[in-house]
C-alpha cells in the first residue's frame, strides 16, 4: 500500500465522511513537500514543474465549509495535533486571521514578523477566516497581505515608522461557517480550494451515532501507534521526494482536468492537487508522474461539485436541504435549527435564496405554501 493508501485507512478509522472530506487535505500535505523541493531545486536553477514558462508554485491552500460543529476544527487536528495527528509538516492551530496576527506589526519602531514568518515553510490552521471573503475597506489590508504571500511568496507592509518586509512560503489551511460564506471572486476567494460536502439530516444521525459507546467498541481506543506510523512514513518520503527533477501530469488527465474546468484558474488548483495526490503515492524514481486513474477521475468530479457547492453562497445548505416535494416555512426552519441556524439567521439566507431564485414557493396538496429548490447543481460524470 502507498503512503496515500495507508493515511487513508487510519482516518476512516477516526473520522466521519473521510472518503469524502480527509483526501484533499491529504493532497495538500503533498503538495507543500513538492513545493518545498520545487523551491530548493530552483536555489540552484533547476526546475521540477513548470507553466507558461516559470517555475509553478505547487501549494494547496484549503478552505473548509461546514455548519458550526462540523468537523472544521476536528478535522485540522487530525493532522496537527502532536499526539495523534498525522502529518510531519510545520503546523500551527490558531483562531481567527488577522493581518497584525499574520503578516505582522510595529512595536516601539520595531519589526514584529508575523506568523506567515514563524510558519514561513508551515501550514497555518485558522479555525475562522471568513474575514478573507469579503471586500470592506477594514479587511483589504488583510486581503492584500495574504493574496501578496500565497501568490508572491513575499510580505510587504508598509507602516508609519517601518516597513515590514520578508519571504515565506507558508500554508494557509482554515474554516469558514456556510452562513458566512460571501462570494468567493472577491478578497482572497480565488488563492483557495474549498472542502465541503452536502450536509444533510442523514449526516446529522451519523455524526450522533459515532458518539455511542457501541461505535468506540467497533473502532478501538484511542489509536496513537498508526498515526505516529503515517507521520514517519510521510517524513521518509520526504527524502524520496528529494530526488525527483522532474514532476508532470499525463496527457490524458491534463484532458480531463481541462474538460472538467471553467477557467484556467480552475485548470491551476486542480493541476497542484493530483501533483498532491501523485506526491503522497510516490513510491521512488527521479520522475513524478500524475496518471489519470478511475479514482483520480472520480476525485475530481467530487472536488467541482465541491467547488459548484460554494459557488451558490451562502444559501447552498438552505438549498440542499429543501427537498422536492417542498417543505413549509416551520418544517425548514426545524431542519436549518440542526445545522445551528436561529431564526434570524434562517430568514435572512431563506430571503436570500428567494431573491436570487435558488428556492421557489408553491402549494401543497393541502393548499399549504411550500418552499421548494428551483436550483439543483449538475452532475458530473469521470467518463
Amino acid at each position: 500500500m502507498t503512503v496515500f493508501e495507508n493515511t487513508m485507512e487510519v482516518l476512516r478509522t477516526r473520522v466521519q465522511f473521510a472518503d469524502e472530506l480527509c483526501p484533499l487535505l491529504v493532497s495538500s500535505v503533498g503538495s507543500f513537500i513538492l513545493n518545498e523541493h520545487c523551491h530548493k531545486m530552483l536555489e540552484t536553477e533547476q526546475t521540477v514543474f513548470v507553466r507558461m514558462n516559470l517555475p509553478e508554485d505547487v501549494r494547496t491552500n484549503i478552505c473548509i465549509v461546514a455548519p458550526p460543529g462540523y468537523s472544521k476544527s476536528w478535522l485540522f487536528k487530525q493532522f496537527l495535533n502532536p499526539k495523534f495527528g498525522i502529518s510531519p509538516l510545520k503546523m500551527k492551530f490558531m483562531g481567527k486571521i488577522t493581518e497584525a496576527n499574520f503578516s505582522g506589526t510595529s512595536l516601539k519602531g520595531e519589526e514584529v514578523r508575523g506568523m506567515a514568518w514563524v510558519y514561513r515553510d508551515g501550514i497555518l490552521c485558522y479555525n475562522e477566516m471568513s474575514n478573507l471573503f469579503l471586500s470592506g475597506e477594514h479587511e483589504q489590508g488583510l486581503v492584500n497581505q495574504v493574496n501578496e504571500a500565497l501568490t508572491e511568496n513575499h510580505v510587504n507592509k508598509g507602516l508609519a515608522l517601518n516597513d515590514i518586509s520578508y519571504p515565506t512560503r507558508v500554508g494557509v489551511w482554515g474554516g469558514i461557517q456556510n452562513d458566512r460564506l460571501h462570494d468567493i471572486s472577491s478578497g482572497a476567494g480565488r488563492r483557495f480550494i474549498y472542502n465541503t460536502k452536502d450536509w444533510t439530516e442523514d449526516d446529522i444521525e451519523l455524526l450522533m451515532d459515532a458518539r455511542d459507546p457501541e461505535y468506540q467498541e467497533k473502532h478501538g481506543q484511542v489509536d496513537f501507534e498508526n498515526p505516529k506510523r503515517i507521520k514517519d512514513s510521510i517524513s521518509a518520503l520526504k527524502d524520496q521526494v528529494s530526488n525527483i527533477n522532474h514532476a508532470e501530469i499525463s496527457k490524458e488527465l491534463r484532458k480531463f482536468i481541462r474538460g472538467l474546468s471553467k477557467n484556467h484558474l480552475d485548470m491551476a488548483q486542480y493541476e497542484k492537487v493530483v501533483l498532491g495526490i501523485a506526491t503522497i503515492n510516490f513510491e521512488g524514481g527521479t520522475e513524478l508522474e500524475a496518471r489519470c486513474t478511475e479514482w483520480m477521475k472520480n476525485f475530481l468530479c467530487s472536488l467541482e461539485q465541491m467547488q459548484e457547492t460554494v459557488l451558490i453562497g451562502n444559501t447552498s445548505l438552505l438549498v440542499k436541504n429543501t427537498p422536492e416535494e417542498g417543505k413549509t416555512v416551520m418544517q425548514l426552519f426545524s431542519t436549518m435549527r440542526k445545522f445551528s441556524y436561529n431564526s434570524d439567521k434562517f430568514y435572512e439566507i431563506l430571503g436570500k435564496a428567494l431573491k436570487y431564485g435558488h428556492i421557489r414557493t408553491a402549494r401543497n396538496e393541502a393548499g399549504e405554501l411550500v418552499y421548494k429548490p428551483r436550483l439543483r447543481r449538475k452532475k458530473h460524470e469521470s467518463n
